[in-house]
């Protein structure tokens, strides 16, 4: 990848007078996943506003891939063509083949 940065919004709802939002980004360096929570929790808990991540390496990225499709895909009849849709979607090609 070259010196972009892909991002997305995960998540963001009110519950119960608090706010999350979750958003995701990868770069060259890996994947962030940040939240922030706002309002009554935080405010009650913290007197502020509360921000989090978690940062995964780029090399790290094949391991965490590999379990996210085990955690989502096993027991699934359809799993290979999900994943390769998805993968496609992303713009990620994929290899088929056949024995």
């Amino acid at each position: 990848m070259a010196a972009d940065r892909l991002s997305a919004l995960l998540f963001s709802a009110t519950t119960g007078g608090t706010r999350r939002s979750i958003s995701a980004a990868l770069t060259e360096a890996g994947v962030t996943l940040e939240a922030e929570d706002s309002g009554a929790f935080p405010d009650q808990h913290f007197g502020h506003d509360y921000e989090f991540s978690i940062n995964i390496a780029a090399a790290d990225l094949p391991r965490l891939a590999y379990a996210l499709i085990v955690k989502h895909y096993a027991g699934r009849f359809g799993a290979v063509d999900e994943v390769r849709d998805v993968a496609e979607q992303a713009g990620i090609k994929s290899g088929f083949a056949t024995w």
